[in-house]
């Protein structure tokens, strides 16, 4: 990497690791940040004992917010600074309406960040949506059991205090269409064997978080 550039790669590190839920391995594609989560819980049994609070919550509304960063860039030498680059990552704060809690206290919504979600122009006018593998933007009146974990006083995403969540990991989301539940494997690579291993309805998903909380 040519070291004058190594602004953008620290730039892209110190935002994800703000998140709490990242580190800093990772590799850039088009939209979209490949990420290594720092926990890395995969059955649920595990994800629910790292989560917060697990609830089954509808998505109402969405908002995208910038959070500037103003970072140093340096000469071939590593140490002198060759000048200052203003960046801007956008996260955004989905309104999930609470309506079942299987694990910790809610109110009647909820808001959820995730990393990503400003619409970006490419070279074809094709509008995209960047974000993190394993974590795409909430769609619009989607529906979830989500396995959270409360960043209210991380002091960065939520400055003012105001209560807020993110996944524990990919394995922490689980969607719910037309009854049917679509399970972390559509959003992430899993081999065939760890696939089998997720939960394959609504009702097994359910049945598996109360066995992790009786057994916790």
């Amino acid at each position: 990497m040519n070291t004058k550039h190594k602004y953008v790669a620290v730039a892209i590190v110190s935002i994800l690791s703000l998140l709490g839920g990242l580190i800093v391995g990772f590799k850039s594609q088009p939209a979209v940040t490949h990420a290594i989560w720092v926990d890395q819980a995969f059955t649920v049994a595990e994800v629910s004992k790292s989560a917060d609070l697990i609830v089954r919550v509808y998505e109402t509304e969405a908002e995208t917010r910038e959070l500037k960063s103003v970072l140093p860039y340096y000469a071939d030498d590593q140490k002198t600074i060759d000048g200052y680059k203003e960046f801007i990552d956008y996260f955004t704060d989905s309104k999930m309406q609470v309506l079942e809690i299987y694990k910790g206290t809610a109110d009647e919504y909820i808001t959820v960040m995730q990393t990503g979600g400003a619409p970006s122009v490419t070279d074809s006018d094709v509008k995209i949506t960047p974000s993190i593998e394993g974590d795409p933007i909430f769609a619009a009146g989607s529906e979830h059991i989500l396995f959270l974990v409360d960043i209210t006083d991380d002091g960065v995403q939520s400055t003012t205090g105001r209560k807020l969540y993110r996944i524990v990991n990919p394995l922490g989301r689980y969607e719910i269409k037309d009854g049917n539940l679509i399970t972390p494997s559509s959003y992430i690579s899993l081999d065939e064997s760890d696939a089998l291993k997720l939960p394959k309805s609504l009702d097994e998903l359910i049945e598996q978080i109360k066995l992790s909380l009786i057994e916790k």
